[in-house]
């Protein structure tokens, strides 16, 4: 069996400045992405109305953090369970989770 010979690759033996490696390959985050599919008018760029529908696909509903339309002061955990906890679907039918609905 031939020796293993271990090299750098990455960020490779000529990289002086790991720091400024590091910020050129790392994408920065705001840690809690909210907004994605924001409740609002769909003229305001909203995805979905006020009972969780999304506009234009019958029988969608979201229900997470993607709805907030900006980041909340609480931690997002807490306001997803509300979200959860408060939305109301009176005419949903759990049987059709796995049939298709008309």
């Amino acid at each position: 069996m031939a020796t293993i010979n271990a090299t750098e690759i990455s960020p490779g033996p000529n990289v002086t400045d790991l720091t400024a490696w590091l910020r050129g390959k790392t994408i920065p985050s705001v840690y809690h992405a909210v907004g994605t599919a924001p409740k609002m008018p769909r003229e305001w760029g909203g995805v979905v109305d006020e009972e969780l529908r999304v506009y234009g696909i019958k029988g969608l509903r979201v229900v997470d953090a993607s709805i907030m339309p900006t980041l909340v002061v609480a931690t997002t955990s807490m306001s997803v369970y509300a979200i959860a906890e408060n939305i109301h679907f009176p005419n949903f039918n759990f049987i059709h989770l796995y049939k298709p609905i008309d």
